[in-house]
């Protein structure tokens, strides 16, 4: 595939890269969990549940979750409010489990991304998690 391909579904599948963030009002420690949707092993899975990026209720354990066997690891990247920052992978894609970091600053930001395996990583918005 030629790297002007790759460029174009690069973009095209960081475009088409959607998330919903669920959370309990502001007032109260919550756990936050963002689902990310989108082109999930390329094309051919379209608006389908890739995996999640997740932090606990305390804010200190930030998560990554693979859902879809396609080939593609989940990735987050998050921020902390001391101003660290790191990457949690999920270590056996769509396995039952999750990879996860413990810190002891609350995390404030995170971002999904879906990594196919040697490629470019295809990632949705960061997300503050407040």
């Amino acid at each position: 595939m030629s790297r002007r391909v790759k460029g174009r579904l690069a973009a095209l599948a960081g475009a088409a890269v959607a998330v919903v963030a669920m959370s309990a009002g502001p007032a109260s420690a919550h756990a936050v969990t963002i689902e990310a949707y989108g082109l999930c092993g390329g094309l051919e899975l379209p608006w389908t549940l890739c995996g999640t990026s997740s932090v606990s209720s305390s804010h200190l354990t930030v998560y990554a979750t693979d859902k879809n066997a396609d080939g593609y690891g989940a990735w987050v990247y998050w921020k902390r409010a001391n101003g660290s920052t790191g990457v949690v992978k999920d270590p056996n894609g769509s396995a039952s489990g999750a990879g996860s970091h413990y810190g002891t600053s609350p995390v404030t930001e995170m971002q999904y991304c879906g990594v196919p395996s040697g490629g470019i990583a295809y990632c949705g918005a960061w997300k503050g998690v407040g």
